[in-house]
Parts: structure tokens; sequence; C-alpha cells
């Protein structure tokens, strides 16, 4: 039997955006401090890996000033141009971008992280008008029939509920939401300073 307090079963829809946008909702205004959001295990984590950086980044890395820590390694991060890259055209990005910040999306790079891994703090969440997540809760777990799966990754892709190609939209987003990404952000991961502070 788990020993947690709460086991909420949730639909198969959103992908883990999905879940992490359900916690943030129904805990708004009760969030923890911080709070620690990660797939089934560290994914694209070996064991080196957790020895090398994720065990340095919790234990010696966070401090209680930590305001969004992504928890992956930087190879793992990537710098975009308002949604584009070399191996990606994600216009919805800027898009976000714009509703999120009020303004258009600058040119000068944003980095962002994959795996939708990360620890961030109630302060970072809240900075946010809960509307904000409440709308992506809505795009990313929409029924097949929603505009929002036309959108593709690559044309023989499916966009459907259970892995919205809006989901990878949104584990490219959280940097943007939660005021981290900087085009630097990539650089002090290298140098173990791989966090923004409140």
């Amino acid at each position: 039997m788990l020993k947690v307090d709460v086991v909420h079963q949730l639909p198969n829809v959103g992908r883990e955006g999905g879940t992490y946008l359900y916690h943030i909702i129904n805990n708004y205004d009760t969030l923890a401090d911080h709070t620690l959001f990660s797939q089934a295990g560290a994914d694209g984590v070996s064991i080196k890996e957790v020895e090398s950086w994720l065990v340095n980044r919790l234990e010696k890395q966070f401090t209680t000033a930590v305001g969004y820590m992504p928890l992956v390694s930087a190879r793992w991060m990537e710098v975009y141009d308002c949604g584009r890259n070399i191996y990606n055209n994600m216009v919805r990005l800027a898009e976000l971008w714009a509703l999120i910040t009020q303004t258009l999306c600058p040119p000068d790079k944003q980095t962002v992280a994959y795996r939708g891994q990360f620890l961030v703090s109630n302060k970072r969440i809240r900075r946010q008008p809960l509307r904000i997540y409440m709308y992506l809760n809505e795009l990313i777990t929409a029924d097949s029939t929603h505009w929002i799966h036309t959108d593709r990754r690559s044309p023989v892709s499916k966009s459907i509920p259970s892995n919205p190609f809006f989901g990878h939209i949104v584990e490219r987003l959280w940097t943007v939401l939660f005021n981290c990404s900087k085009s630097d952000l990539i650089n002090k991961c290298n140098r173990d300073v791989c966090a923004c502070f409140d």
C-alpha cells in the first residue's frame, strides 16, 4: 500500500502537462513552498547522471530562494527563437509567450527544457493568474474534436488526447511560464548554478 496522503486517479489525457496543470489548478491557494514535478521516473537520466548532476542539484544547489530549477541535464535544454529551432517550428510557443508575458516574443532567444521535470516555488506559480493554467489545461486535455489537435509535429504524426502535440509545446513552455527562460540558463546549468531565484 502507498504511504501517501491523497491519490488522484486521472484520465490518460494531456501527457504529464495535464497532470501538472491539474495539481496547480486544484491546489493553487494551498501549494507547498516548492513542488517537484517529474514524470514517472527521472526520464533521460542514467545512474551515472543521477550521481553527477541530479543529486548535486537537489542537495547542493537547491535553497529556499529557488524559484525555478530544471531537473534535466543541460543536454536536454535548448535555445529557441520564439518557438523555432533547427528541429522544430512550434509557433504556439510564440503565441503563448504573448499570452503569458503580455508582450510579443522577442527575437533574443529563449531557453526551453525538455522532459517536463522541474522544481518550482509557489511564488513563481502564483505569478501567473489561475486563469492561465485553466486555459492551458482546457487545451491540453481537449477531446479529439478540438481544433488544437490540428497542430502536428510532422505530416505523419497525429495529435490525440492521450498524446497531444500541444503537450510537447507545454513541455517547452514551463521555463517561460515561470520566468526562467533567458538564453544563459544552459550555461548556468553547466556551471552548477542551474536555477532562477525568487
